[in-house]
């Protein structure tokens, strides 16, 4: 049979359904992580820090008015980045010369306060002259007429409030004696919430990378197994035996008698039948097939 008439046989794979069942569980697994991190990263983890950064900029203003230093000029910080990389290696000894009377004291607790101030917003991200919110929609007592709509930040740079009474309304700029009066009220009603540390932040975003690297290689590599198993591969089969008559001969001595006479062999041959296979390529030089 000539090799054109070879018959031609499409061979198709497909994707095992456990596979694909396993893949797309560790897709979602990767997905919710990465969301999940995300959240935490633009959202829950800014508020809570900020949140922490506003009781504790109450104890550095009532330190400052312990202090008698109540005033814009002494609490307002023109680099509070450069501030905090001052107090911060220095904040141990502070914290000990702060216990104890007299205005060495009462210095030592101002500048040790405002270096944990600092150190909340820089753990939140949000060591900037950008003024921060300090006081949130809801969070003052009902004593406030516009308690449910107003929003106080705080200008670190001038060291002043800004109240905003109404959405899209221009901020009212307060004294921080003011400022500090309605932090008291605020943190007399509410407790104080956990601080962030300092790997909270970039342990998010390293959450959001697993997750949503991960889950692209995942998803790459379903779509590649499946873009491979929809393709048929188009081969011939052959056989691996020739279309050639098969002979056998089976021989049998006969038992030789005792004069020493010779041995007669009768032998059998039997043919078999031609197959009807294709030739292979291996075998059609040897057998002239």
């Amino acid at each position: 049979m000539s090799e054109s008439a070879a018959p031609h046989v499409r061979t198709t794979t497909s994707l095992s359904g456990n596979w694909l069942m396993k893949q797309g569980l560790f897709l979602l697994v990767l997905l919710v992580f990465g969301f999940w991190g995300l959240a935490d990263a633009l959202y829950f983890y800014p508020r809570r820090g900020l949140e922490d950064a506003s009781y504790k900029l109450r104890n550095y203003l009532t330190a400052a008015s312990e202090a008698g230093k109540l005033i814009p000029s002494e609490v307002g910080l023109p680099d509070p980045q450069r501030t905090y990389e001052e107090l911060d290696p220095r904040m141990e000894q502070l914290a000990k010369a702060a216990v104890g009377p007299g205005n060495d004291a009462k210095n030592a607790k101002l500048e040790f306060e405002r270096a944990r101030w600092l150190e909340a917003l820089s753990r939140t991200w949000k060591l900037t002259t950008e003024p921060q919110v300090v006081v949130s929609p809801g969070q003052l007592p009902k004593d406030f007429v516009d308690a449910a709509t107003r929003t106080v930040r705080y200008d670190p740079v001038r060291g002043v409030g800004l109240v905003v009474s109404q959405p899209g309304s221009a901020p009212v700029e307060i004294p921080p004696q003011r400022l500090l009066g309605e932090l008291v009220q605020k943190w007399n009603v509410r407790d104080q919430v956990k601080p962030l540390s300092g790997y909270d932040m970039p342990l998010q975003w390293v959450f959001v990378t697993v997750g949503f690297v991960g889950g692209a290689g995942m998803l790459f590599t379903v779509l590649r197994a499946s873009a491979k198993s929809t393709g048929g591969i188009r081969r011939r089969k052959r056989s691996r035996f020739p279309a050639v008559k098969v002979s056998r001969r089976r021989t049998s001595k006969s038992s030789t008698s005792a004069a020493g006479t010779s041995s007669s062999s009768l032998s059998t041959s039997r043919t078999e039948p031609p197959t009807r296979s294709i030739c292979s390529a291996t075998f059609r030089w040897r057998s002239g097939c």
